[in-house]
């Protein structure tokens, strides 16, 4: 990020989702959590950094299972739209303003 900032490029994160072998569960969720807020504390602290898109909302729809054997839950929220730590995660960042 900061190299392209160097070069006075401007960036984004777009699609952004973060998979995990599956089955999932509370120590992968939370480490993908933490994977979702580096990204956007990337972007947050790069002034040219222009957007953070995530890809999606709800493991329902996700392209990921389809793409990556064995592989999936890459959204913030789950095939049922429950929230998972990532959603809260993303949340907070953007909410504490820091």
């Amino acid at each position: 990020m900061a190299r392209f900032a160097g070069l006075d490029m401007r960036t984004a994160f777009t699609e952004v989702d973060v998979r995990m072998v599956l089955p999932a569960d509370a120590e992968k969720f939370t480490r993908q959590a933490g994977y979702f807020r580096g990204l956007l504390d990337a972007c947050l602290s790069t002034r040219s950094c222009t957007s953070f898109t995530v890809w999606g909302y709800t493991d329902k729809h996700s392209w990921v299972s389809g793409a990556f054997t064995g592989q999936g839950a890459a959204t913030l929220m789950d095939e049922d739209f429950a929230t998972k730590p990532a959603y809260a995660a993303v949340g907070d960042r953007l909410a504490s303003g820091r």
